[in-house]
């Protein structure tokens, strides 16, 4: 076998790689994907059951909700196909649109520069974006197991793409699996992954550029602070020292 991905030369600059993947790096190495790696029975990777057509919900409440790393590995582990499971795993780690994930090829894959090719964006504007380790790896253990000869995420046929319908499906019926309590839809994770970089400190230019955004007031949405993460901010009171109380002065 010559490579599990080929590598595919772009005029796209060296310095790219350096500019735009060194701070999600960061964050991804503080990510838990362990969960996500385990083997898949050798089984079709596109039979999926139709999901049932009303409103996600759960039917427990939990008393305290879990984070949000806690959700996105329950979302993952909840999908019985590994090419649906490896699909949306790509939109949340390199930021992407349903359309562009469905639409991306194998040689769109530059893992010697782990950058990915969107050459089916919104706008029909082309870009780079960032191809994780770690998803570099799922998507490698996917591939060993289909073997898509072109289309990463290949439809009925290996000539055609996944349809971006039946890919929403599938990701409402992973949700379903995994009791979520609130609705999402695939763009969710898009979101999620700018919200995740801009609260790892990803500067907002980079971010558009990762994005895809022709204009940084379409980026700017993205700029809100979830409620999750001003619970983990200390005061910077409380990294004091323990400060000595002073004695009662009874005459004054």
């Amino acid at each position: 076998m010559v490579a599990v991905f080929a590598l595919r030369r772009s005029p796209e600059p060296l310095h790219l790689l350096h500019f735009l993947v060194d701070p999600f790096f960061s964050f991804t190495r503080s990510f838990s994907w362990d969960n996500f790696t385990t083997a898949w029975p050798k089984t079709s990777s596109s039979a999926i059951s139709a999901p049932p057509p009303h409103a996600i919900t759960s039917s427990t409440a939990a008393s305290s909700p879990p984070s949000l790393d806690a959700r996105l590995q329950t979302l993952f582990a909840a999908f019985t196909s590994a090419k649906f499971r490896a699909l949306f795993m790509t939109c949340y780690a390199a930021g992407l649109r349903i359309n562009e994930a469905c639409h991306l090829q194998i040689p769109d894959l530059d893992s010697k520069r782990m950058l990915i090719h969107v050459r089916h964006p919104k706008g029909g504007r082309e870009r780079y974006t960032l191809l994780s380790p770690r998803l570099l790896q799922v998507l490698r253990e996917y591939w060993r197991l289909d073997r898509p000869p072109l289309w990463l995420f290949p439809g009925p046929t290996a000539a055609e793409p996944v349809c971006t319908d039946v890919a929403r499906q599938a990701f409402a019926h992973a949700c379903l699996a995994a009791g979520l309590t609130k609705h999402c839809t695939p763009h969710t994770l898009r979101h999620s992954f700018a919200t995740h970089l801009l609260e790892a400190g990803v500067d907002l230019a980079v971010l558009q550029k990762l994005l895809g955004h022709t204009s940084i007031r379409t980026t700017t949405r993205y700029t809100h602070v979830s409620t999750e993460h001003l619970q983990t901010i200390v005061s910077p009171l409380d990294l004091l020292p323990t400060i000595p109380t002073p004695p009662t002065d009874a005459g004054r």
